[in-house]
């Protein structure tokens, strides 16, 4: 119904959705909000907590959603387009999300476009995950299709994306539509020629490298989401931040052998790993998000389970069935239990 709106229009989109309500009960409202690092006077509200708060009390929407591209490079975190701004990001919607028993999505980047490079697999495996870890109901990818393409103001002929958009900048009061910023393609669908410098009027659609990337991911997120749509989120634990909640059946993870050896400090930054706790319903499974933060290597942590959860099961979802198992150890010579986890990707762990 709206993207990115600010927060001086919620009454309007309130009046449409009520409209959209009465005459489509079974319609789902969809808005999609802005970012976090978006300015206090893009948003028209004091502050990102504000600005949702608002949402949620005023539309009283079906879903939360919003897009943050986080940028990988940007190493301050204190930005919010940093990688700990999306984190800030997630807080704020799983709040409003849990407040209000609605539940939320985002899109995240999956492009190259203006300064942002295009996510390898661990980046974009990164930005599911997080969200997930979250309890994030669905993940949307920026963008399926390449946008922009070819350019409006090159000789070739518009594409239907084009001319769709020339159509509402002419009701606008505007008369063209141009995106630099997209014509590099790259999205998960992307145009492609046969032979340098190909005539643009020869393109063709047709799966990219973002596309094989996303289809492994989510292949792991209907798997895992057999579990996870119908559980809610209680908690979100960060070790580097602090110990593990009273009730977690996991206290720790570190990245030792059996002769007591570490990996070397410089490259185990602190912020290694993110980890969701689920909640099925009374008397049943409880699951667990074992999250690899780093996108740019895979980790072997060894995983420190609580005094006196001896007896108690702990199982698996299985990425490629979805079928629940016995907890799978990666390195059964060393006490204890080892998990391997890919660059940016996760495990779920059923606690029985």
């Amino acid at each position: 119904m709206k993207d990115e709106p600010d927060a001086s229009e919620f009454p309007k989109l309130k009046s449409w959705s009520t409209e959209v309500s009465e005459s489509a009960p079974n319609a789902l409202r969809f808005i999609n909000l802005l970012p976090n690092y978006a300015d206090e006077q893009q948003l028209n509200a004091t502050s990102y907590d504000d600005y949702v708060r608002q949402f949620v009390n005023t539309v009283e929407p079906d879903v939360l959603c919003m897009d943050h591209y986080p940028y990988f490079f940007n190493e301050d975190p204190t930005s919010n387009t940093s990688t700990e701004g999306y984190h800030r990001n997630m807080q704020v919607l799983r709040k409003y999300s849990l407040l209000k028993g609605i539940p939320f999505w985002n899109f995240f980047n999956a492009i190259p476009f203006n300064t942002h490079l295009a996510p390898n697999k661990g980046q974009l495996a990164w930005q599911a995950f997080t969200s997930l870890s979250y309890g994030a109901k669905g993940v949307l990818y920026f963008t399926y299709w390449s946008p922009g393409f070819p350019p409006s103001n090159g000789n070739a002929p518009k594409s239907r994306f084009h001319r769709s958009m020339d159509v509402f900048l002419k009701r606008a009061g505007k008369t063209t539509v141009q995106f630099g910023d997209f014509d590099k393609g790259g999205g998960l669908v992307s145009p492609m020629t046969f032979g340098i410098d190909g005539p643009l009027s020869a393109f063709n659609y047709a799966p990219t490298l973002q596309y094989q990337y996303a289809k492994e991911i989510n292949t792991l997120l209907l798997n895992f989401g057999t579990y996870l749509l119908d559980c809610n989120s209680t908690g979100v634990w960060r070790p580097h931040l602090g110990a593990a909640p009273a009730s977690s059946p996991i206290v720790g993870l570190n990245e030792t052998n059996s002769a007591g050896s570490t990996t070397p400090s410089k490259f185990m930054p602190s912020g290694n790993y993110l980890i969701g706790f689920f909640e099925r319903g009374a008397g049943g499974k409880n699951a667990i998000l074992i999250m690899n933060q780093r996108h740019d290597i895979d980790l072997w942590p060894t995983i420190t389970l609580r005094s006196g959860f001896v007896g108690k099961t702990l199982q698996e979802v299985d990425e490629v069935s979805g079928r629940v198992r016995p907890v799978r150890d990666d390195s059964p010579g060393i006490p204890g239990l080892q998990m391997v986890l890919p660059a940016g990707h996760a495990r779920l762990l059923v606690v029985v």
